[in-house]
């Protein structure tokens, strides 16, 4: 994997868009290489060490961290030196819903410009978004009754 990242994050709470997000790197592993875990899972030291191992059939891996905005201190120090240091032939996504602008994980990514941000951050704005994605799929919707969806759910 020389050349491309050790680890990217999906930032957003447009599922659609980090599912599809996930699927495009996802593609491109074998099944038995692609391991997924919740952030809260052992915490990131034991995900991070369980990355430095190898699986038995295949040379590279794709390792989900869902949810790291759930990780404390401890946790996003842990990523930090692994950062230094990551296995050649592991891919880290790590998916968040939302990260504050000055959190260390995200200024992490930043920095190399490895952030994709999903979905509005406002939820004011979410109802523009529902009308746009309407959109996208061809479908006529108004604002109002985007407006309201957004309420209901």
């Amino acid at each position: 994997m020389s050349g491309a990242p050790a680890a990217l994050l999906i930032v957003g709470t447009d599922r659609t868009r980090m599912r599809a997000e996930i699927a495009r790197h996802r593609d491109s592993y074998d099944d038995a290489s692609v391991t997924v875990v919740p952030a809260t899972a052992g915490g990131a030291a034991d995900i991070l060490q369980d990355s430095m191992t190898m699986g038995l059939l295949a040379d590279r891996r794709l390792i989900i961290v869902h949810g790291v905005d759930a990780w404390n201190v401890a946790d996003v120090d842990a990523y930090l030196v692994w950062k230094s240091n990551p296995p050649p032939d592991v891919l880290l996504l790590l998916t968040a819903a939302e990260l504050r602008s000055n959190s260390r994980l995200l200024k992490a990514f930043t920095g190399s410009s490895r952030v994709n941000v999903a979905g509005p951050s406002d939820p004011r704005e979410m109802a523009a978004w529902v009308h746009d994605r309407f959109s996208e799929a061809g479908v006529d919707a108004s604002r109002d009754v985007c407006a309201a969806l957004v309420r209901i759910v």
